[in-house]
């Protein structure tokens, strides 16, 4: 990483990343539509109900009818084919949806990811992407044993060699892809091997802290990390990765936070202050609409039904204003961060404090992170200076 930053000078850096802010925060909306509840996986941190159920295909027309028709012309429409385990919906199911997109585009730009664990993915899947161009973004945790203490079959055993056929295929395809990895307890102290594995195998991934809710708030003893944890063990992966002289992935959570620094605009949800409900939405297999996906099933946070209740009217809902109110945080004011942090993230705060008007669980861990960052950015970008 300072190979690159020593190549530029501080407003070349800033211009730039303004550009790309300002093109990743055009008008638009996030949808993150779960189409299955199912899953071949019983991950020990899954947040998923207990009920199994697929969305049908009236609940996914409406979806996208109403979706399509929220976004002015020219505006921007962000599809996360998100479950349970998306593909176990089935090709044919997307297929559909592909055909109502075709109809509803309307001048409108429409993007697609899919979150798989990977155990499913095949060359029919991945013909179906390319055709599509559908995004693939895999689970994965870190080396083998990492992986396959929390992501585990119903049956048991890891499905960490499968995940990883599934990188190799899709790599085979030329299809980019990234991993997003959830950091536990048995990743403490791990961080030279975790790094090792995503330098390896060239794969750039989300780092994201245990959220305690479903299956990870009653496994909490053994999965669990504290904030000082977490803060710690990505800051040490932050600092090798950023002195690496030949960087072959990065780390997204640090690349957010490098534009948020230079830019003073955060551009991830996690330290928006309009992410939910506002950019981002999330539908329920059954149409029933919430903020964030880490809120689905919570009756405090329903929105409304697609199929009952048009998006307008969910996103003057009474229940959005208090997230609208978490930049104004009395706690977080006198924090040098606070307005490229906003509080954090609403759903890291709810599922520990069941509160979402407090700061974010591990608030020490993200100030932690942008110390480091901060630190390591001016002293290069100075150097820079120097020698301009």
């Amino acid at each position: 990483m300072v190979v690159i930053i020593n190549n530029i000078c501080i407003k070349t850096y800033k211009c730039l990343y303004i550009y790309l802010t300002y093109i990743q925060n055009m008008k638009g909306l996030t949808a993150i539509i779960q189409t299955t509840e199912n899953c071949n996986l019983a991950c020990k941190y899954c947040y998923i109900s207990d009920e199994r159920k697929d969305m049908n295909i009236e609940v996914l027309k409406t979806s996208i009818d109403k979706l399509s028709k929220a976004i002015d012309k020219g505006g921007r429409l962000r599809i996360t084919w998100h479950g349970g385990e998306p593909l176990s919906r089935g090709l044919d199911f997307y297929l559909y949806a592909q055909e109502l997109l075709s109809q509803h585009k309307n001048g409108i730009h429409v993007s697609q990811g899919m979150q798989t664990n990977g155990t499913l993915v095949d060359e029919e899947v991945i013909d179906f992407s390319k055709k599509h161009d559908i995004g693939i973004g895999l689970s994965i945790d870190g080396p083998e044993d990492i992986h396959n203490a929390n992501r585990i079959y119903h049956k048991g055993g890891g499905s960490f060699t499968r995940a990883m056929e599934s990188l190799n295929l899709l790599r085979k395809h030329q299809l980019p892809t990234g991993a997003i990895s959830v950091f536990t307890k048995k990743s403490i102290g791990r961080e030279e091997d975790i790094y090792g594995f995503f330098k390896e195998n060239k794969l750039n991934v989300q780092i994201n802290p245990l959220a305690l809710l479903g299956k990870s708030k009653r496994n909490e003893e053994e999965i669990g990390v504290t904030s000082k944890e977490y803060g710690k063990a990505m800051s040490n992966l932050f600092l090798m990765w950023f002195y690496e002289k030949n960087p072959t992935m990065k780390f997204d959570n640090f690349w957010h936070i490098m534009g948020a620094i230079a830019t003073g605009t955060p551009t991830i949800c996690t330290y928006s202050n309009n992410c939910c409900g506002t950019s981002y939405i999330s539908i329920c297999p059954n149409g029933d609409v919430y903020p964030c996906n880490r809120f689905s099933w919570n009756e405090t946070f329903l929105l409304g039904n697609i199929m009952e209740q048009n998006l307008d009217d969910m996103f003057s809902s009474d229940v959005l204003q208090e997230f609208r109110n978490r930049k104004d945080l009395k706690s977080c004011q006198p924090c040098e961060y606070h307005n490229i942090c906003n509080g954090g993230c609403s759903g890291s705060a709810y599922s520990h404090t069941n509160r979402i008007m407090s700061k974010d669980y591990y608030c020490t861990a993200i100030k932690t992170m942008f110390k480091t960052t901060e630190k390591a950015l001016r002293t290069e970008l100075e150097k820079v200076e120097l020698r301009g």
